[in-house]
């Protein structure tokens, strides 16, 4: 929010889930992702709605194909280009795993897609989509994954839980939402209204206050972090060409916004194009440790089972492979 807000960047990024599953010389393939929310956020935020903006749930969700993941990937790409600016990293991890467990993968998303609930059309960070409820784009990859059971120890660290404060959310009219757009908390009339602006949203204290949610999510920044110690992991066992250590850079910092209040702004927008870069290690809080530790002991695990980590270039970027080197 903040970079978005006051750097003109934005870093969430994108998650998307594949699988190749070969049982009896039959091979089936797949790539998707789930996606949705065409600018409503945006709107709500302008409008003053504050983090009721980010929670709400969106109507207009839908699965993508495996062309329009690829065609979003090479998109951002040609975008960054086209502007001589630092390209998105696009980083794949690619690991072997047994046949049923990558059918098991391979069929929740085609139930998910079938249910009678149609939950691929509630587009959100609220919705369980283990319960059919719907999702974002990255509970939806992190939950199919957590199907194959060489997976599930690192997908669960990718969960945080946030207690939400009430003073965080904004409440308008009815009359005042977007369309597609199932709010967290809205004003049943003009005197419940509760309006937060843009920036007094950014400088307030996230950390006071009566909690509203429980929010259990997956927080974006952890498999980012996993996929940055993946390539460490594979980088100690090669020699990482050029092209890959500048991929891998690339990984290494996050944006934030230390702010306490108004007048700090100013400074920071005065700054060079770096401002606000911070670099995240595995010493950030017990999430990023527990990030770390269970890739390297799935690492080790793997290695145990004749399976080799590293580093491999793919058509849009530099991911890792786990895979049988016969």
């Amino acid at each position: 929010m903040s970079s978005k807000e006051i750097f003109g960047k934005s870093s969430i990024g994108h998650m998307t889930v594949g699988w190749s599953c070969d049982a009896g010389g039959s091979r089936t393939e797949g790539l998707t992702g789930a996606t949705g929310e065409d600018g409503q956020s945006d709107e709500m935020f302008r409008s003053g709605w504050g983090l009721t903006a980010f929670i709400s749930t969106f109507t207009d969700g839908f699965l993508q194909n495996g062309m329009a993941v690829q065609r979003y990937f090479s998109t951002e790409l040609i975008d960054h280009v086209e502007t001589d600016s630092e390209p998105p990293p696009m980083v794949p991890i690619v690991i072997e795993v047994p046949t049923r467990e990558c059918e098991r993968v391979r069929d929740f998303v085609k139930d998910y897609l079938h249910h009678p609930g149609k939950p691929y059309k509630k587009f959100g960070m609220l919705p369980d989509p283990l319960k059919f409820e719907g999702a974002g784009c990255g509970s939806f990859a992190i939950s199919a994954l957590s199907l194959s059971e060489t997976w599930a120890p690192l997908t669960k660290t990718f969960w945080r839980t946030f207690a939400i404060p009430e003073r965080l959310l904004g409440r308008l009219t009815a009359d005042q939402l977007p369309e597609n757009v199932e709010p967290a908390a809205i004003a049943k009339s003009a005197h419940d209204v509760v309006s937060i602006s843009r920036v007094g949203l950014i400088v307030k204290d996230w950390d006071s206050g009566r909690p509203a949610y429980q929010m259990h999510f997956v927080d974006p920044e952890l498999p980012i972090f996993a996929l940055r110690t993946w390539e460490e992991v594979a980088a100690s066992e090669q020699r990482p060409s050029k092209y890959q250590r500048q991929h891998m850079s690339l990984l290494k910092r996050t944006l934030y916004f230390p702010a306490k209040s108004p007048d700090s702004i100013g400074t920071i927008m005065q700054d060079d194009k770096d401002s606000g870069a911070q670099e995240i290690n595995e010493n950030f809080d017990r999430s990023f440790q527990d990030v770390a530790r269970a890739v390297r002991s799935a690492a080790k695990e793997f290695a145990n089972h004749g399976l080799k980590t590293q580093l491999v270039n793919f058509p849009l970027g530099v991911g890792v492979m786990v895979a049988n080197p016969n």
